[in-house]
């Protein structure tokens, strides 16, 4: 009969075949086997031997720990750094008084890094693109790793399913002063596109970021044109 390794490899290659018709590009194809690669390789290694996939486990999550965040950024704009605090204490919460705060346009990139060569990395180079065009004090970018054991919390206030077969990831949330006001792809809706095949022209009218950047942009320039008043006020003093 058939070994048990071939068989946990014939396995893999129908779930890579059943996929197949999903994928744009050759390069998701490879993407997705090698994902499902991993998980074969550990039962092989199970079988093998039972403290090999321990070993395997251990070096996979000493990588995925240790290793910092992958980042991209545009050559003019650089995205907003942030952490679970920062993103709660800033983003998810509603400010009072009209502070500024409450006033600044918040766009987030869920993704995941172990999409390396999927929709995820696809999107990427789109979302980098979008901040250079309309980032400003009050229309800021930044980015979540789903991938990452701390952000946890945020995914699951997000309502993002982070799962390999997710069509969650990417995401791209709007939010303003603590609440959330449209995002791509859309939770509960039926034949839901990955966001990277959505156009960036698409995208740009589904968020109105033109409109967006026009108000923003007035406030920025009210904001610095302030600022630079009361710093030639304190030189002269």
């Amino acid at each position: 009969g058939v070994s048990r390794e071939w068989q946990i490899w014939l396995c893999w290659s129908m779930i890579v075949l059943s996929r197949a018709l999903r994928f744009k590009d050759i390069g998701e194809l490879v993407g997705s086997a090698f994902q499902f690669a991993k998980a074969a390789i550990v039962v092989s290694l199970l079988i093998a031997d039972w403290y090999l996939p321990l070993y395997f486990t251990l070096l996979w999550f000493m990588i995925f720990v240790t290793t910092t965040e992958p980042s991209f950024e545009t050559p003019r704009k650089k995205l907003v750094k942030m952490d679970k605090k920062k993103m709660f204490d800033t983003v998810f919460t509603p400010s009072e008084d009209g502070k500024e705060q409450g006033q600044v346009y918040w766009f987030i990139n869920v993704w995941a890094s172990w999409q390396k060569s999927g929709a995820s990395k696809q999107f990427n180079p789109i979302f980098a693109e979008l901040s250079a065009r309309y980032s400003n004090d009050f229309c800021k970018f930044t980015k979540i790793d789903a991938g990452r054991i701390g952000n946890q919390t945020i995914i699951k206030k997000l309502g993002i399913d982070d799962s390999a077969l997710s069509k969650h990831m990417p995401s791209l949330i709007l939010f303003k002063n603590g609440a959330e006001i449209k995002r791509l792809p859309m939770i509960g809706k039926k034949d839901v596109s990955y966001l990277h095949e959505y156009s960036i022209d698409q995208i740009e009218q589904h968020f109105g970021f033109k409109k967006i950047f026009e108000e923003t942009k007035k406030k920025t320039e009210v904001r610095r044109a302030a600022k630079k008043k009361e710093a030639e006020s304190k030189k002269t003093r």
